[in-house]
């Protein structure tokens, strides 16, 4: 085989090679990007159904926020009774996919 042949024969080679190598990473990166908007949509959903479940309780919702990541449910904000503030956790840890609660909600004190 001659010079030239080997190297166009070398070239093509490198050039499938890279070909492949690129398709691959294109592909993982799609799937990550796929897999994080599942996880997102997954952890809207869960604090849409935590919010749900407050106001089923009779719990107030309007000054709290629900951050909800792989299951685990951090509220924070404020409530305006007691009772409310401390029914809130047993409450949310009863939502399907609640794994753990992170209360960090006060309550509103008077005047505010």
């Amino acid at each position: 085989m001659d010079f030239n042949r080997k190297r166009t024969i070398a070239r093509s080679a490198r050039t499938v090679l890279l070909v492949g190598i690129l398709a691959a990473t294109f592909s993982a990166s799609a799937q990550t990007s796929t897999n994080a908007k599942a996880e997102r949509r997954a952890n809207r959903a869960l604090a849409h159904a935590v919010r749900k479940s407050m106001e089923k309780n009779h719990l107030e919702v309007d000054d709290v926020r629900i951050l909800a990541k792989d299951g685990a449910v951090t509220l924070a904000g404020t409530l305006d009774d007691q009772d409310q503030l401390s029914r809130v956790s047993d409450v949310v840890k009863k939502v399907p996919g609640v794994t753990s609660v992170d209360n960090e909600l006060t309550l509103q004190q008077e005047g505010n």
